[in-house]
């Protein structure tokens, strides 16, 4: 019998982020550049994840430190210098600053990686943090079928 195509079998390209000449691998926790892994650090590697889950929008900064920081208080200079490190990486033109706000990733994102439940994958669509919930997506307990439910239904 032929074997058809399921979304598993598919290219690891179906399940990238692909902006510029990168590739952003959720899953696989990497970041490719011309096919070539480039190494981050993982606070590094998370909040490229925040910001590219939400190109062209405001992440607040509060957003990103509880994101990165879960329950450590950090002073801001943390996540200035973690922006700073990761503009290195994808280049200046890539975060805008929204002054005294937060930043936005500005480079059309292609692709969405498929998201699955929290039992399967332990990282999740990064989102707004919501009651209930720890911090963003990233580091989020719970699939997007849990918001607002007592754990996950489906």
């Amino acid at each position: 019998m032929a074997r058809g195509f399921s979304k598993e079998n598919q290219s690891s390209i179906d399940t990238a982020y692909r902006f510029g000449d990168f590739e952003l691998h959720p899953r696989e926790r990497l970041l490719k550049r011309g096919g070539e892994p480039v190494p981050l650090q993982p606070k590094i590697f998370d909040a490229l994840l925040c910001l590219v889950g939400k190109a062209e929008h405001l992440v607040s900064k509060q957003e990103l430190t509880d994101a990165l920081w879960p329950s450590i208080h950090v002073s801001e200079s943390n996540l200035t210098n973690t922006i700073v490190s990761l503009r290195k990486i994808v280049g200046h033109g890539a975060i805008r600053t929204v002054s005294k706000h937060g930043y936005r990733f500005l480079l059309p994102v292609a692709g969405e990686p498929a998201q699955k439940h929290h039992s399967e994958v332990g990282i999740a669509k990064p989102r707004a943090r919501r009651e209930g919930h720890i911090g963003i997506g990233i580091m989020a307990t719970s699939c997007d079928h849990c918001v607002g439910s007592k754990g996950c239904q489906s």
